[in-house]
């Protein structure tokens, strides 16, 4: 009972003693309970900073970073140096489109056009302020393949580990396939780094159902559609996974829909007026110039990708259709090249165990929705539309990237595994876990050296081309 002048509020009325019965106490206040949990209740203790499993260190991490991003220049401008690369089979053709739009011939450029422009485009920047063609795309190339390595990082650090992102950015960065592309003078490393900014994009939409960054990476879409054809598969893919998310129930079938719409429209808004004008040329529908006989050649049909003199170039339409039944026969055989030769040699071999094992240990993660699935279906959806032609490594360029994520899961699992193996001998352990990943990414980086040195110099000679005339590029002669 309150004594005299005291006055029990409504809360506490539930705590009144009543005759006859044991008083019972009501439920304690917030004010009560953060007092007893601060002061009675022992919190769990942070995970120690010497414990195998401890996150970087923020001094360590940034310091990892400038350490992988100096290798990777290095290890490119030593492949330069190396002279195995440099220029290829196509690099003439950029080099006529870009003297073409230095020389304000519009209509040069646009019969001479048998590769997308982007490239031709950005090489002809430096040559307009005095650097010489083969310095220009030499310069790109490699600008461009150190770009890379940003939105590799923004892909690599997606699930939230630090010493997965660190090591599979070390992984990255001495690549064989992603060395070799940043030595050779072609738009691969400019293709590679606009589709993993729009893999970036398109992973971040599915994941946080966001509507702008699919519009972003449409965008990204059709600029990589205009430095590579195949670029524009991603907005394929993409819509793949925006239906695969509905079917799961992890997306609504309202932003399946529209999202499908954000990378389908930003994507044909830059696409469309290239192809109206390549097919213009050539008088028929058709994705680039003479696409038709690089498919011919792509599947094989060697007779119609060089037509008699005075016979019109094979349409890409005719092709699939004269070649379905073959282009699906050896589509299996494409894809099992792809894994057991193009993908083992664009990861130098060597990153292989450990993307075996980065995907063992993070088996789980694959089949529940979340970035290790959509990374791993995105990979594996562009490889299958890749394998409708030919295999090639220059396909890998942009994707390659998604393989440095269970090889960086493989390497930090190995040196955690050797930690605990042997801990009377890691007195630090988190800081000897570190040197452990970096001696097996060196591993890798030096069978990427030994490819470099191996074999003879390219003496191909880009400016020994003389540009032909139009007539030999317009489909109608």
């Amino acid at each position: 009972m309150p004594r005299e002048g005291e006055v029990y509020s409504a809360r506490d009325r539930s705590t009144i003693p009543r005759p006859g019965r044991t008083p019972t106490p009501g439920p304690p206040s917030s004010r009560s309970l953060a007092i007893h949990s601060s002061s009675n209740v022992q919190q769990p203790d942070r995970l120690p900073a010497d414990a195998p499993d401890a996150p970087l260190a923020p001094r360590t991490r940034r310091l990892a970073i400038l350490l992988i991003v100096i290798v990777a220049l290095a290890i490119r401008l030593l492949a330069i140096a190396g002279g195995r690369y440099g220029a290829a089979d196509d690099t003439p053709a950029f080099f006529w489109e870009a003297e073409a739009l230095l020389e304000g011939d519009l209509a040069g450029w646009f019969y001479l056009n048998k590769k997308p422009p982007l490239f031709a485009l950005l090489i002809a920047g430096p040559t307009a302020l005095g650097l010489g063609l083969v310095a220009s795309a030499q310069l790109v190339a490699l600008l461009a393949g150190m770009w890379m390595l940003h939105p590799a990082w923004l892909i690599l650090r997606r699930p939230g580990d630090d010493r997965i992102a660190v090591a599979g950015l070390g992984f990255v960065a001495v690549f064989t396939l992603a060395v070799s592309l940043s030595a050779r003078q072609l738009s691969d490393t400019t293709y590679a780094a606009i589709l993993l900014y729009a893999i970036h994009l398109l992973m971040v939409g599915l994941l946080e159902r966001r509507i702008v960054p699919l519009a972003g990476a449409g965008v990204l879409t059709g600029l990589a559609f205009l430095t590579r054809t195949e670029g524009v598969l991603l907005a394929v893919a993409g819509s793949m996974l925006l239906l695969l998310g509905g079917i799961v129930r992890r997306l609504a079938w309202r932003f399946v829909g529209a999202g499908a719409l954000a990378i389908l429209i930003p994507t044909l808004l830059l696409v469309a007026p290239y192809v109206a004008l390549v097919s213009r040329a050539e008088g028929r529908f058709t994705l680039r110039r003479n696409m038709g006989q690089y498919m011919a050649h792509s599947v094989g049909a060697e007779a119609e990708s060089h037509p008699p003199p005075g016979r019109r170039d094979v349409s890409l339409g005719q092709v699939l259709a004269r070649n379905s039944a073959q282009i699906a026969a050896a589509w299996p055989g494409h894809v099992t090249q792809y894994f057991l030769e193009e993908i083992p040699g664009a990861v130098s071999y060597v990153g292989i165990p450990f993307m075996l094992i980065g995907l063992f240990v993070h088996r789980r993660r694959l089949v529940a929705w979340g970035p290790w699935m959509l990374g791993g279906l995105i990979f594996l959806l562009l490889v299958a539309m890749y394998a409708v032609v030919m295999p090639n490594d220059r396909f890998l360029s942009g994707v390659i990237v998604l393989t440095a994520w269970p090889a960086g899961a493989g390497a930090v699992a190995v040196a955690g595994w050797i930690v605990r193996w042997n801990p009377a001998r890691m007195e630090r352990p988190s800081r000897v876990l570190p040197w452990m990943v970096a001696a097996m990414i060196a591993a890798t980086a030096a069978v990427t050296l030994g490819k470099m040195f191996r074999g003879p110099r390219n003496t191909l000679d880009p400016l020994s081309f003389p540009r032909p005339p139009y007539q030999v590029y317009h489909s109608d002669q």
